[in-house]
């Protein structure tokens, strides 16, 4: 049943006009895309005092794999790489197969994140700041 409504909705948007499917794509990118990270990153900020311990180490809670893996100076990193992943995306989808502007703006991107985490390190194990790099 629950595959007969997926296949019926599929269809809808299909056949809607072209304004109505981009009004859909933009509701998508905006509360998808956009509002994910921004979601998390709030979430995280107004949780921020509870997140670790007095010693640094983070407290178990239901959401701690978006904050446990890095120090507690960086607790909200995770959201900034869910942008710099959309970032990516967009170079794919934007942009010609194999142009020299998607690997311009792949480029940029993989350069921003990689100076970004650099003057960051905001993983709690150096090896993994390593790794990363």
């Amino acid at each position: 049943m629950f595959l007969y409504a997926l296949v019926r909705a599929c269809v809808r948007v299909c056949v809607l006009s072209s304004a109505k499917r981009a009004r859909v794509v933009l509701l998508v990118l905006v509360f998808f895309s956009f509002g994910t990270p921004c979601a998390i990153a709030y979430l995280l900020y107004q949780r921020r005092a509870a997140l670790y311990d007095d010693d640094g180490k983070p407290k178990p809670q239901p959401l701690d794999i978006l904050y446990a893996i890095y120090a507690p100076h960086a607790y909200w990193y995770e959201p900034v790489q869910l942008v710099f992943k959309l970032l990516l995306w967009s170079a794919l989808v934007f942009f010609d197969h194999g142009s020299e502007m998607q690997l311009a703006t792949a480029l940029v991107v993989n350069v921003l994140q990689l100076c970004f985490h650099v003057r960051l390190y905001p993983m709690v194990l150096p090896t993994n700041n390593s790794t990363c790099t």
